[in-house]
């Protein structure tokens, strides 16, 4: 009887599984291959230069590092919402995608920064450095976009 048992659990937890998401859950990843690293690609330089233009105007009205700094649901500034972020750091980044150590995020540079604009990281673990991050440049700002880069 107890052989049966286990090979009924071990069943249930082989069927559950198949239908796992990856992406989702309890032992999500988070990779290039992430569907939110294909969202935050989609993005247009329109887009992109709406939500960076309301990073810019709001970023200083958050406690960088307090729990006003992290905003999720609709406390998330309606700029923001084209994202469809997780939550909102103000202090510069959006994560995209939440996986426990792992994230897909969008950083911000302000644009006195040596390379002003928005970068998309996500993990890419080795077996050199389980930490690792692969990142993209998907906008670049410049004095024509906008405010001046003395900001």
């Amino acid at each position: 009887m107890y052989g049966v048992r286990v090979r009924g659990i071990v069943l249930l937890f082989a069927l559950a599984c198949a239908g796992c998401d990856p992406y989702h859950g309890f032992g999500c990843v988070a990779p290039e291959s992430h569907p939110a690293v294909a969202r935050a690609r989609a993005l247009t330089d329109a887009e992109l230069e709406k939500v960076y233009d309301a990073w810019l105007a709001t970023k200083d009205q958050y406690d960088t590092y307090g729990e006003a700094a992290t905003l999720t649901g609709d406390d998330i500034p309606a700029a923001f919402k084209v994202l469809q972020a997780d939550f909102v750091r103000m202090n510069g980044y959006v994560v995209l995608a939440n996986c426990f150590d792992e994230r897909v995020s969008l950083w911000f540079e302000p644009p006195a920064a040596a390379e002003p604009g928005i970068t998309l990281s996500w993990a890419e673990p080795s077996t050199k450095d389980a930490y690792a991050e692969g990142s993209e440049v998907l906008w670049r700002y410049t004095v024509e976009q906008g405010a001046s880069p003395s900001e």
